[in-house]
């Protein structure tokens, strides 16, 4: 959900800031079965002036697949930007 920071640690580290969890239960075809997706977001937003922000955060995603081998693999990714309003 988007919050506020407004205490403590989480002030330290960003004015606002908004996360998701999100799991989806596997599907399946005839050559392979998703068994399992899972992806965390976590986005933090520090207020630099009246038009801008900073904006970074990460992103986790992990997937599972059966009858390809079993595959299993995860991805981390890393974000930063600026953002003008006007």
């Amino acid at each position: 959900g988007n919050q506020s920071a407004t205490s403590g640690f989480k002030k330290k580290l960003a004015d606002w800031f908004d996360w998701s969890f999100n799991y989806y239960l596997g599907a399946k075809s005839k050559e392979s079965e998703i068994k399992s997706i899972m992806a965390i977001d976590l986005r933090l937003l520090i207020k630099l002036s009246n038009n801008y922000l900073f904006d970074y955060g990460l992103n986790f995603k992990n997937l599972s697949v059966k009858n390809m081998g079993d595959v299993k693999t995860s991805q981390l990714d890393l974000k930063a930007g600026v953002i003008y309003l006007f």
